[in-house]
C-alpha cells in the first residue's frame, strides 16, 4: 500500500517524491495483516514518471517512530526540508505533533529528534488554546520565497477523527517566516 505522496518539482523539471507505504501479507483466513509504516522516496525525471523507488528502506526506524502526512520543499539554496505528523509524539514529544527533516539531496534525511515543529494546540482568535483531535495533510504556502500560512485538515474531535462531529480545513497564518 502507497499513499500520501509529497512532491517537489525541481529546477529541471525532475521529482523528488516522498510517500508514505506499508506492505501487507494475508493469514490463512485471508485476513490482511499490515507491517509497520514508513516513509520511502522515489524520483522521476519529469512530474508524468517514470518514478523510481530510491530505497524500500525508510529513513528512520519504523518500530521507534511512526510518521505519516510529509511535506517536502527546497529553498532557494537548494536544501529539502520536510515537516510530518509524529503518530506516537516518540520524536517531537507530542503525539501527532510535527516533525522536521533536512536533507542535502532530498533522497537521504535527517529526523530531528526532541523539535516539535507544530502543535495541535492551537491559539484562536479568541485568545483561547485548543488542542485539536488531529491535524492532517499539512500543507505551507510559500509567497516569494517565504512561508506564509499552514494548512490542515482538522477536527473538533479529542481523539481525532473517531470522536469528532465537525471536519474542516484550517488555515494559520505563521508569524515568522521561514525559508
Amino acid at each position: 500500500m502507497v499513499n500520501n505522496p509529497a512532491p517537489v518539482v525541481k529546477p529541471d523539471g525532475s521529482v523528488i517524491l516522498m510517500y508514505k507505504s506499508m506492505g501487507y501479507t494475508k493469514d490463512m483466513t485471508n485476513a490482511l495483516l499490515f507491517d509497520l509504516m514508513k516513509m520511502s522516496v522515489a524520483t522521476a525525471p519529469y512530474y508524468t514518471g517514470p518514478y523510481q523507488a530510491i530505497s524500500e528502506k525508510a529513513f528512520y526506524d519504523p518500530k521507534e517512530f511512526y510518521l505519516e502526512d510529509p511535506f517536502i520543499w527546497q529553498n532557494e539554496e537548494g536544501q529539502f526540508s520536510m515537516i510530518a505528523k509524529d503518530m506516537n509524539g516518540n520524536t517531537c514529544g507530542e503525539p501527532r505533533g510535527g516533525v522536521f527533516a533536512t536533507s542535502e539531496d532530498g533522497l537521504e534525511w535527517i529526523l530531528h529528534k526532541n523539535k516539535l515543529e507544530y502543535s495541535r494546540n492551537i491559539l484562536w482568535s479568541d485568545g483561547i488554546v485548543r488542542q485539536m483531535g488531529n491535524l492532517e495533510r499539512p500543507f505551507i504556502l510559500f509567497e516569494e520565497g517565504q512561508a506564509t500560512h499552514m494548512f490542515f485538515a482538522t477536527s473538533d474531535g479529542i481523539e481525532g477523527l473517531s470522536d469528532c462531529k465537525n471536519t474542516w480545513n484550517m488555515v494559520i497564518p505563521l508569524k515568522s517566516k521561514m525559508k
